[in-house]
């Protein structure tokens, strides 16, 4: 089968382009062949795969007619003999030459102008292609494709240069472990002045900085970056990169310990303050012109500043407290613009939130400085009215409820009195009917993405958050109607819902463990305590069993609780004999550390196979 299913490909790409079902008979056997490469196994058929695809790639004039989908669909082939195991590319040399396809096949030679995320389908999956490559055999193709970038790079097709940035991200991130000096490409590729060349550089920058092991190499690499990029901030005129810059930072930050990104954070902070009141400012006069796309953008751009700057404070929490009253001033002052008339400001609801997200990591940096008291309240003040106003749009709620998260976690048994101001919306979240819900075939549940979803997730983090903050006797008092609507969620079709629930069933349980030592047996709240802690076992025994329900990240998570509560004895005398056997023989022996396969991962499989 696989004979005859190579002699109809080659004689599909030989066949004169008169014949207009030759692309169609192609587009099959290529289709085949990826099916194919993990079932045979065979050296033969990889060496002869990747000569196809390379003869496929490297012929721009045999196939006129859908060359964009056989190109996508001969770098495809490529990628599927790379994931094999072990991977079929036709030795040394057949790996040189499918990496030299796909570099060349990176580049996207007819870029859209009006939107810098659009990619041809063949640009996208030559990157992909590489990564796989990369991933097979790293130490012959990632100096390959560092010695054709550096080539590349001075180049003056600017789409070249931005070929060769994208090729090198996801080459790198196909090894895994970047080497000592991975980020200089990245980095000067920021100052290139071609736009094109700085979004490659950007996103390339996101990529590995979510994607990579954490390693000194990474750390040293991502720090440099994080100074290119302060550098851009202040010089970027267009809207969409100032966005994409800011969220290179903003991803960036999460990744470094709080002593590490302190190194950068007198460059950094100062770039993102001045980059939020001047996008701020391009935001306000786009708003009055008549170019919709454009004032989108601008705020978009302010939105991710902001976020950037959120992620700044919070990952230099112990070091932010000297800029905190700069940044706190230029977040209220945005958020001031939002309230004078909501109708007719620029500060659309995405901004919003971004800025209430950014004050409460700003206000937890700074919450002891006797200072900022004034600032810490006008934001506090802000955010209450935005999480009390029911006509407040859902995503700026969801923000309100991580302020007070942030404020919680900084002030402890300070914020128990803010607990009857804040608890009430949270619930009023959980009760809402969102209709997140679709059956698929076989009864597989899957969630849909409502408007009310932020809030729902944000508002169960931030029950357990406060309970974690101020402890189970402080926040006894809304045990009683909080545990309902929270265990009510570890049924929920979204696995990010159930997820969060996981996480604060854990908190609460640990913050009842706590408590528990001083309340005597026999006493009636001991009683009722042991009735939540049973509670909690059953709902995250529901949340460990639950069938034809997506997401691995949920079932992760609840196994993870149930470990921490396992490890909490004082929880267990609580719960009971009972209730503590039925917890251990859930799951089995399956331990959260198990569970290893992303939500990410799995969307991936699922569009594969829509795709065939």
């Amino acid at each position: 089968a696989a004979d005859a299913t190579f002699e109809v490909a080659v004689s599909a790409v030989s066949t004169s382009a008169a014949d207009a079902s030759a692309p169609k008979v192609l587009l099959a056997a290529l289709r085949a062949l990826s099916k194919l490469a993990p079932v045979l196994g065979s050296d033969a058929f990889g060496a002869a795969g990747v000569e196809l695809a390379c003869r496929i790639l490297g012929s721009g004039s045999a196939v006129p007619r859908h060359i964009e989908q056989c190109q996508t669909q001969a770098l495809q082939l490529l990628r599927s003999l790379a994931r094999c195991q072990p991977p079929l590319l036709g030795g040394h040399n057949g790996t040189s030459a499918a990496v030299k396809a796909a570099f060349i096949a990176a580049k996207d030679a007819a870029p859209c102008v009006d939107d810098l995320d659009e990619v041809s389908s063949s640009a996208q999956s030559a990157r992909d292609c590489l990564r796989a490559l990369a991933r097979a055999a790293p130490a012959q193709v990632l100096p390959a494709v560092l010695e054709a970038t550096q080539a590349t790079l001075q180049s003056v097709d600017a789409m070249d240069r931005a070929a060769a940035v994208h090729a090198v991200a996801f080459t790198l991130l196909g090894t895994r472990e970047v080497p000592s000096g991975w980020s200089v490409p990245l980095a000067r590729a920021l100052g290139d002045s071609a736009v094109w060349v700085r979004q490659a550089a950007c996103e390339g920058a996101v990529l590995l900085a979510e994607g990579s092991q954490q390693t000194d190499a990474l750390t040293e690499g991502l720090l440099l970056l994080l100074r290119a990029l302060a550098e851009l901030l202040l010089r970027e005129p267009q809207p969409e990169m100032l966005e994409k810059a800011a969220n290179a930072i903003a991803a960036i930050f999460k990744e470094l310990s709080t002593d590490e990104a302190a190194s950068v954070l007198g460059q950094v902070a100062p770039a993102l303050v001045r980059a939020l009141n001047t996008s701020a400012s391009a935001a306000a006069a786009a708003h009055g012109g008549s170019d919709r796309f454009e004032a989108d953008a601008a705020a978009a751009s302010v939105a991710a500043v902001a976020a950037a700057l959120g992620s700044a404070a919070s990952a230099c929490a112990d070091h932010f407290a000297p800029l905190a009253t700069e940044a706190s001033s230029t977040l209220t002052a945005l958020l001031r613009v939002a309230g004078s008339s909501a109708s007719q400001s620029w500060v659309t609801p995405a901004v919003i939130a971004a800025c209430l997200d950014a004050a409460g990591s700003v206000v937890a940096s700074a919450w002891s400085e006797a200072g900022f008291q004034t600032s810490r309240e006008e934001l506090a003040s802000t955010a209450r009215e935005v999480l009390l106003n029911r006509q407040s749009p859902s995503e700026a709620r969801a923000s309100a409820h991580g302020f007070f998260v942030a404020v919680a976690m900084a002030s402890f048994e300070e914020f128990v009195p803010t607990l009857q101001i804040v608890v009430p919306p949270a619930l009023e979240a959980l009760h809402a009917s969102d209709e997140a819900e679709v059956v698929k075939s076989g009864g597989r549940r899957r969630a849909v993405r409502t408007g009310t979803h932020e809030e729902r997730v944000a508002a169960t983090d931030a029950l357990g958050a406060y309970a974690a903050a101020v402890g189970g006797a402080g926040f006894a008092p809304h045990l009683a109607t909080s545990l309902p609507a929270i265990c009510a969620q570890a049924r929920h079709a979204s696995a990010e819902v159930r997820a969060a629930t996981a996480n604060t069933l854990a908190r609460i349980g640990r913050a009842l463990g706590d408590v528990a030592g001083a309340l005597p047996e026999g006493h009636a709240d001991r009683q009722a305590a042991s009735g939540l802690a049973q509670a909690i076992v059953q709902a995250l025994c529901e949340l460990i069993a639950s069938k034809n329900l997506d997401g691995s990240t949920a079932l992760r998570c609840a196994l993870q609780a149930k470990e921490d509560l396992e490890d909490t004895s004082s929880f267990l005398l609580l719960a009971g004999q009972a209730a503590a056997g039925a917890l251990a023989a859930a799951a089995g022996s399956r331990r959260s550390e198990d569970i290893d396969s992303s939500d990410d991962e799995e969307e991936e499989e699922l569009a594969e196979a829509d795709e065939d």
